[in-house]
């Protein structure tokens, strides 16, 4: 690992191409990609971006899928100083319109499998990177004018060492992460060089990653990015891609590339558990299982490890501080309390303050701020909602409210208690839908349970929850509720329990709310 402070990752990726070119960087069921073709591919990329006008400073809109190729273009658009910014082809087409007029990009680089999505956003003249794609051929160069396509990179191959290479100010703007826009517009948290790379060692530090691991994370493209590549980048170590969410396809591509640092959102965990019960298989490569993105429930950390002798680390982390900020210990902790979010990461402060900005005692609820070198500073071009979430801070650092209402045990672990606007009010009490979804899954019966707020005429609001079961266990709703009432305050049990077949997700795993 090149010591920090690192260079930018186009340089970094000259840097191991030079000293060990056939190493493995990027596991595919494509392709294998070295070092040196990665170098070569990113360089010859930029080179093409420059051709078709992209500059320092210009922004680059990303409709990809997770290939070798798409690492490559992310070094490439950092290559030649620009910005890049995800674009989710799960998003309505308005949204996507709206993004793409706000952010008036240079280019788009696009898959070949999503070339024909683009079409429908009627964007016409917007140059377009075409990266190839498994199950999709190239369309025909007649038939699309301002396309550029990944196989005219044969003829223009070169080294980044003999390219001008982007700044490695810590300042500079890399890329921009989209918040989910679940409750508004969304909205694009400005990430620089520096906010990638402290969040990068944070980790690296936290989790003692080597050159030796080969990470694969389930993160789609669109969802922080740099968690494809900066952590294994920044050491010269390798990292393994596949799409959707398929549990038989997590643990074969686990198997076949001896993956050794996993990172997946909950009910990603939930599928293999319950894929286990039925096809047996192991993922002994595996040392660090991280799981993000939504709260990890006491229940399936046992589970995991009953079934794979694997501890699962639950992390918290979110767009605007670059990744992840907290992390359960790695090793075994007695004193760690189960289902709490981490405790911080090196290079980050967390404080949970009152209504009034005052810090609250251990115990209480507060709301989660997090401060340090890792947290952007802005949402782009949006400045009032800029000013309700950061606050520069004396050192130049920003701080990030980040509207979880959380408590702090003596020994510095962060519980988790609800969103702000997630907690109810029934009948002037506090409720905190975690706590009764922690107490479901305890419930033999009880695959995933999630917590919603209903309107109650004489409470004000009620919980609402959604629960699926197992495979081949029963439980009724009167049963589950009985369950409750020995262990909740009355004003805190759910006025209403359905009972689904499965709980409804978004493609990267998470819960989508909106259908509940």
């Amino acid at each position: 690992m090149i010591p920090f402070p690192w260079p930018s990752f186009p340089a970094l990726v000259a840097e191991y191409a030079a000293r060990t070119p056939h190493r493995p960087a990027v596991f595919h069921l494509t392709r294998t990609m070295t070092y040196a073709e990665l170098d070569a591919e990113a360089a010859a990329a930029a080179h093409l971006l420059r051709d078709m006008g992209v500059r320092p400073g210009d922004r680059v809109g990303c409709l990809v899928r997770k290939t070798p190729e798409t690492i490559a273009t992310y070094l490439a658009i950092q290559a030649v100083g620009a910005v890049f910014f995800p674009l989710d082809a799960n998003q309505p087409p308005t949204v996507l319109r709206d993004l793409l007029h706000r952010l008036a990009p240079r280019a788009v680089a696009v898959c070949a499998s999503q070339a024909a999505l683009l079409d429908t956003l009627h964007v016409p003249g917007l140059p377009r990177l075409v990266l190839p794609h498994p199950d999709h051929c190239l369309p025909l160069p007649h038939a699309a004018p301002c396309c550029r396509f990944w196989t005219e990179l044969e003829g223009v191959r070169a080294s980044f060492r003999t390219s001008p290479l982007p700044s490695d100010d810590e300042d500079t703007p890399v890329y921009l992460n989209f918040t989910s826009g679940s409750t508004g517009r969304p909205k694009g948290a400005l990430t620089t060089l520096g906010n990638i790379h402290w969040n990068s060692l944070a980790s690296v530090e936290h989790f003692r990653m080597t050159d030796d691991d080969v990470h694969l994370c389930m993160m789609p493209s669109f969802v922080h990015p740099h968690e494809l590549f900066a952590r294994p980048l920044a050491q010269g170590g390798a990292l393994a891609l596949m799409d959707g969410i398929d549990p038989r396809t997590i643990a074969d591509t686990i198997r076949r590339f001896g993956v050794t640092c996993f990172m997946a959102v909950a009910a990603i965990y939930e599928t293999l558990v319950r894929q286990h019960e039925h096809l047996r298989f192991g993922l002994e490569s595996l040392r660090v299982a991280e799981s993000g993105g939504m709260h990890v429930p006491a229940a399936l950390v046992r589970d995991v490890r009953n079934r794979f002798g694997l501890r699962l680390l639950p992390v918290w982390g979110s767009t605007e501080t670059t990744g992840i900020a907290m992390a359960t210990p790695l090793q075994d902790d007695p004193t760690f309390p189960a289902g709490a979010l981490g405790r911080p990461l090196p290079q980050y402060l967390v404080e949970v303050l009152d209504d009034h900005g005052e810090p609250v005692r251990d115990g209480e609820v507060g709301e989660l701020h997090v401060s340090g070198p890792g947290v952007c500073r802005e949402y782009y071009h949006m400045p009032s909602e800029s000013q309700e979430s950061f606050v520069i801070r004396a050192d130049g650092t920003a701080r990030f409210r980040t509207r979880d209402l959380v408590s702090r045990t003596p020994d510095g672990a962060i519980l988790f208690h609800s969103r702000q606007q997630g907690m109810l009010k029934v009948a002037g009490m506090k409720v905190y839908p975690t706590r009764i979804e922690e107490l479901l899954h305890e419930h033999p019966a009880v695959a995933q349970a999630v917590v919603v707020r209903m309107h109650d005429p004489l409470r004000g609001e009620a919980p609402r929850a959604v629960v699926a079961l197992r495979p081949g266990r029963e439980a009724t709703p009167r049963e589950l509720w009985r369950w409750l009432e020995a262990r909740l305050h009355r004003f805190a049990l759910p006025r209403v329990i359905d009972i689904v077949d499965a709980i409804p997700k978004t493609p990267g795993g998470k819960i989508a709310w909106k259908e509940l």
